[in-house]
């Protein structure tokens, strides 16, 4: 049992998807304006423009995609590979001062 087997689970259902529950399906409702702003939320929770209700199918294939990255590269790719970039930028877009090198600071993988 490697490092990837700790993913594969959270893969697999990221990309086939799950079922809505109906408190998410609230969530997605209540918070439209907050949801719509971000292109990632909305194209997660309202793909083609619409909310998700209960019981629809939520697939993830951006985080699947982001875990096959992990899983395969180790913790490195957050820690300054292309994972870690994506989000900081990600984050400074939204007015985050968080860079790449605070983020090693910060969450030093080694557990120093």
């Amino acid at each position: 049992m490697g490092f990837r087997h700790g993913f594969e689970r959270a893969i697999g259902l990221a990309t086939d998807g799950l079922p809505v529950a109906r408190s998410l399906a609230m969530t997605i409702s209540d918070e439209r304006e907050i949801l719509l702003g971000d292109p990632g939320c909305a194209k997660t929770f309202y793909p083609r423009g619409l909310p998700l209700q209960e019981g629809d199918d939520l697939r993830q294939p951006s985080l699947a995609r982001t875990l096959g990255e992990i899983a395969d590269d180790g913790l490195a790719t957050v820690y300054g590979g292309e994972v870690g970039r994506s989000w900081i930028r990600t984050l400074r877009v939204r007015g985050s001062p968080m860079t790449v090198i605070r983020c090693c600071v910060c969450f030093d993988p080694s557990g120093r």
